[in-house]
């Protein structure tokens, strides 16, 4: 388990690695999207997440702007809830925990051409779309 979350933090320097310099001094950070699809009960590994967030904090947290959590389900809230005490206040504060219905907050941080914000607005149309 924290050898995944090292991979994690591992794999997140990399991509930023390779973005070029203009990312960084024409927008005021990183908009980081973390899709919750599929989290359950066997993904909250508080060893993991202390790992991440030791790693977390000093290498990412200033470069990024905004992180929001997408098709958080009520476990990802219910785990969220005692783990994000562990993250700095400041890095705390730059989450945004949505549930399934995320495409008003990503119209706030997203082009609109851009693809997880597509899927958001039709994801949303559908399943406002009255019944046949």
């Amino acid at each position: 388990s924290v050898q995944v979350a090292r991979r994690v933090l591992y794999t997140m320097q990399r991509c930023l690695d390779r973005l070029p310099p203009e990312v960084y001094t024409n927008s005021p950070g990183i908009c980081c999207l973390v899709d919750c699809t599929g989290f359950g009960r066997q993904n909250v590994d508080m060893a993991a997440f202390r790992e991440a967030v030791a790693g977390f904090d000093p290498l990412f947290a200033g470069r990024m702007e905004r992180s929001l959590v997408i098709n958080a389900p009520w476990m990802f809230s219910v785990a969220w809830s005692l783990a994000k005490h562990l993250l700095h206040a400041e890095t705390r504060a730059k989450f945004e925990v949505c549930g399934s219905d995320f495409a008003c907050t990503l119209q706030n941080y997203l082009p609109k051409d851009h693809p997880y914000l597509q899927y958001a607005l039709e994801a949303k149309a559908r399943s406002t779309a009255p019944a046949l």
